[in-house]
């Protein structure tokens, strides 16, 4: 949880989550983008707590249908980086927001809370909103490609995530 956030005010970004993603979900992204922009001014720690629950639902939901290969018994978490042309690449070769988005869901698969911070504040200390912006929307994507496993593969989802499964918004 980011410090600070009250848990009435995660509810509250939980639930503007869900609406970006039942929108974007439901294919209208004249919806999708006014959820988004919402979503984005409910407060000034809303991109970062909203970040925070997105990746944190992420490595939950990894661990739902990898199962035993990504456990929380403490061994090592990696991910394998493909560019468009299915080349291998660094997580040092990716855009910053980019870098960034994954740094913070290993670092919250690791069990490193401070890190996972931390990256999220070097993308605030770029000072471009745009890199936020980005890491956020690469959060609600990654969000929606495991939601759609979890649904395809009966595998339970985080529960405040399961009304966008149930919903054709």
């Amino acid at each position: 949880m980011v410090a600070g956030v009250t848990d009435r005010e995660v509810t509250r970004v939980r639930d503007a989550i869900d609406g970006v993603l039942a929108a974007a979900r439901g294919g209208d992204e004249n919806i999708t983008l006014d959820r988004l922009e919402r979503l984005i001014r409910m407060s000034e720690d809303s991109i970062h707590s909203a970040v925070w629950e997105l990746a944190s639902a992420d490595v939950q939901m990894l661990r739902t249908l990898t199962g035993p290969e990504m456990s929380d018994d403490g061994r090592p978490v990696k991910f394998e980086l493909r560019d468009t042309g299915g080349q291998a690449v660094s997580v040092d070769e990716l855009d910053p927001p980019l870098r960034s988005a994954v740094r913070t869901v290993l670092a919250l698969a690791h069990g490193r809370d401070d890190d996972a911070h931390r990256q999220l504040d070097i993308v605030d200390q770029l000072g471009e909103p745009a890199d936020t912006g980005a890491v956020l929307v690469q959060m609600l994507a990654w969000t929606l490609e495991l939601l759609g496993g979890c649904e395809q593969a009966d595998r339970p989802a985080p529960h405040w995530l399961r009304p966008v499964l149930s919903t054709d918004d």
